[in-house]
């Protein structure tokens, strides 16, 4: 059977440099002017918080003066800081981190929105925004589907050989859903950080054809 250790929320080729937790908060970009859409951070605190659960801890509102790689990067950390295991608190973080991801998700589209507006400088293109926000959106898919198998583990009794045999399915469910979902943050990660093309220089004006009467002279 597999043990209720903790679950971790990204696989391991995914995982990217930690970002700093909130006091020492990622250098934050200049805000643009216009008003985001603001979801309100979830309330209460988990029972029984585990050491290291406050090393990466970011609220919604905490990634909207951060760039979109340093807002996808805090919210990658925090996901990591914050493990799914199978209990109360695993339960806390995944709605957390479903709450994260929305905000994330649903910020990208706007940006995404906003970078279509001319004169708009210090956002990734348009397209790349939007790919990420739709690999985002896979990643909050399997965050709420890895709630069912998460649910049962919490609640039900391993007591009996049948029920501990039931476990292994919810399990390797949850495994798999975790791990898409670090897939899908990876992905999004990708396509957030390619190298925006340098401006082509502009090609010079081809010099303007003779005359007629020049060129019968020459």
């Amino acid at each position: 059977m597999v043990p209720n250790a903790a679950i971790g929320s990204t696989p391991a080729d995914s995982r990217g440099d930690l970002m700093p937790g909130r006091g020492t908060s990622p250098a934050r970009g200049a805000p643009t002017s216009r008003q985001r859409p603001r979801h309100p951070p979830p309330c209460g605190k988990p029972p029984n918080l585990m050491s290291g659960d406050q090393l990466h801890t970011y609220e919604p509102t905490d990634l909207d003066d951060m760039s979109p790689l340093q807002a996808l990067d805090a919210v990658t950390a925090d996901v990591r800081g914050h493990r799914i295991t199978v209990d109360s608190t695993g339960l806390f973080n995944a709605t957390r981190h479903i709450g994260l991801l929305c905000h994330l998700a649903a910020r990208m589209a706007a940006d995404a929105e906003y970078q279509l507006s001319p004169n708009i400088a210090d956002l990734p293109p348009a397209e790349h925004l939007g790919a990420s926000a739709g690999h985002l959106g896979q990643a909050v898919a399997h965050y709420t589907q890895a709630l069912a198998p998460l649910l049962v583990l919490t609640t039900t009794a391993q007591d009996t050989p049948r029920q501990k045999l039931d476990s292994l399915d919810h399990h390797n469910r949850l495994r798999s859903h975790l791990d898409a979902a670090g897939r899908a943050l990876a992905a999004a990660r990708t396509v957030l950080a390619v190298p925006q093309p340098l401006t082509a220089p502009s090609r010079p004006a081809p010099a303007p054809l003779r005359s007629s009467a020049v060129r019968r002279r020459a």
